[in-house]
Order: C-alpha cells, then sequence, then structure tokens
C-alpha cells in the first residue's frame, strides 16, 4: 500500500489532491456516521445482471468482465458492516508512504489506469526503485482482478519466473 489512502482517492479525475483528500475523507466521516442506515440500503439494493450491467457502464467498473461474477461480488461487497469499513479505512488515513528499502525479492504490482480508488502512479511508485520489480499500469478499474484475469495469471507466472532466477543466481 503506498500510503496516504484518502489523498490518492480519486486520483484519476484530475481533482487536486488537497481537495480530493477534504472530500473523500469528509464522506468517509458521513459514512461511519450513518452507518447503520447505509447498511440498511446498500445490504437491500438488488443486485443481479442487470445491476451489474449497469454499474460496469457507470465509470466506476468498466464493460469486460462477466456480469455474474460481477454481481456476485458486488452482492458481497455491499454485505460489508459499512461502518467498521469506514473505520478500518480511516485508520490508514494519514500512514506514509512505506520506506522499502532493503527489498531484495521480485516485486511486482498492477495498477489500474481508470481507478477512482487508488491512483496508479501512486501505486507503482514506491516499488519502482526496487532491483528486481516489476510495475504494470493496465487498462482497468479498481476491479482488475474481474476485468483482466488473464492479466493477473500472466503477471504471476511471470513472477514465479523472476523468483526462480533470482533464486539460481544467489551463491
Amino acid at each position: 500500500m503506498p500510503g496516504d489512502l484518502f489523498g490518492g482517492l480519486l486520483g484519476v479525475l484530475g481533482i487536486p489532491a488537497p481537495v480530493r483528500k477534504r472530500l473523500t475523507l469528509t464522506a468517509a466521516h458521513a459514512v461511519r456516521a450513518l452507518g447503520p442506515l447505509v447498511d440498511l440500503v446498500l445490504h437491500n439494493v438488488p443486485v443481479n445482471r442487470h445491476t451489474a450491467a449497469a454499474l460496469q457502464r457507470s465509470g466506476f467498473m468498466l464493460p469486460g468482465a462477466d456480469p455474474d461474477d460481477v454481481a456476485r461480488a458486488v452482492r458481497r461487497f455491499l454485505r460489508h458492516d459499512w461502518r467498521w469499513y469506514v473505520t478500518l479505512a480511516l485508520a490508514l488515513a494519514d500512514v506514509p508512504e512505506p520506506d522499502l528499502t532493503g527489498v531484495t525479492c521480485p516485486v511486482t504490482v498492477l495498477a489500474a489506469k481508470y481507478d477512482l480508488v487508488a491512483a496508479p502512479e501512486r501505486a507503482v511508485r514506491p516499488v519502482r526503485v526496487l532491483p528486481h520489480a516489476r510495475t504494470r499500469v493496465v487498462p482497468t478499474s479498481h476491479f482488475v482482478p474481474l476485468e483482466a484475469p488473464g492479466e493477473i495469471t500472466a503477471e504471476l507466472s511471470a513472477l514465479l519466473a523472476r523468483v526462480a532466477a533470482v533464486e539460481r543466481a544467489r551463491p
């Protein structure tokens, strides 16, 4: 995690960082305060292929994923205890970017080009300096596993090959 969770939200929209951080923190505090009401509403949203297809065309998620897979994931996600979920997110609000000095194992970071939740440049920046790092920005939204499962599989295979190469090169 690159740190400063709320500083990265909505980054792809071009909203200045201080404005989006204040906006998203305010929204998070509102969701936490209204947790039971939010739960009541979101736990009762009907999720099916049609709502999944609408979500895939909303800009928050992109078309391409199987609507049944999207519906299953969204149905489960909406069942969160939203007050607790936002409390956890707020706990990460001021976590600084990690110091990755000393990390020598192969690392792969996949970032989503159209991610409203995690700005892609913030996801890849901390690992670019690592000796065996690979970063890729894929043309998806935040939902990379649903929108590009093949990319994940390919990157995991490549990561395993890099790990094996590094292990073979060790004295």
